[in-house]
């Protein structure tokens, strides 16, 4: 899992267990991406589905990729579904 903590909530990548990548905030699930790098370029370039973020486009900048992101273990592993 990595995270990213903005000024508008922390949002989070993870896999969802069927080769696919979810992107979301907080508690809310946003988009599923095929790649993680997709989801954090979809961060950085504010095109999320989450208004808040998206609208700060160009006053806010946030992590240019994924490298920029911090890594996680995921407590929710893949054997406990």
């Amino acid at each position: 899992m990595y995270t990213y903590k903005s000024p508008v909530g922390t949002f989070w990548i993870k896999p969802d267990g069927k080769g696919n990548f979810v992107l979301g905030i907080e508690n809310q699930e946003l988009e599923v991406h095929y790649s993680p790098w997709v989801a954090a370029d979809n961060v950085s370039i504010h095109v999320t589905g989450y208004p808040e973020w998206d609208k700060l486009g160009g006053i806010v900048s946030g992590p240019s990729d994924l490298s920029e992101w911090t890594k996680k273990n995921n407590p929710y592993s893949q054997r406990d579904h």
